[in-house]
Order: structure tokens, then sequence, then C-alpha cells
């Protein structure tokens, strides 16, 4: 949060479970600071209310550990070539 505030950034993936603030909390604020960032977020935890919650708080895409990086990045790629 803390690099949000310093810095501008395209995009940000995160965790949804992490323990000094939870992921959802982390996009929210993030969106807030940043209303043009593409948010992206991981979790171990598929299912539940932790998706629909970081997609209310502006995730773009949910990807599910343990997944293959090669998926984040084309989903970078594509988002970043559209805007």
């Amino acid at each position: 949060l803390d690099l949000a505030r310093r810095n501008r950034y395209d995009a940000m993936i995160t965790d949804l479970v992490m323990e000094e603030i939870n992921g959802v909390e982390l996009l929210r604020r993030v969106k807030k600071l940043l209303p043009d960032i593409s948010l992206f977020a991981m979790t171990a935890y598929p299912g539940g209310e932790w998706i629909s919650q970081a997609k209310q708080a502006g995730a773009l895409k949910i990807f599910e550990k343990p997944f293959d990086i090669s998926e984040i990045i084309e989903s970078i790629n594509v988002e970043m070539a559209s805007k």
C-alpha cells in the first residue's frame, strides 16, 4: 500500500490471504488511490466470499493456486494491450 501511495502502477497482483492486511482490503485501498490500475488476485482458497469480494473490489481476474505463471502473464498482457 505504501508503494501505491508513492508510485504510479499500471497493474497489481496480490494474494487474497495475507497476515497484515487481507487482499480484498488492499485491492479496495489501491483502487481508491489509483483508479486506473488493473487489479488481479491469487488465492489458494477458491470459491466463497473471497472471490466475490475481490471482484467487487476491482479484481479483473482471480488466479487459483497452484497456477501457471504464463496464464498470469497472458492476462496482464491482454489487459495492458486493451488500455
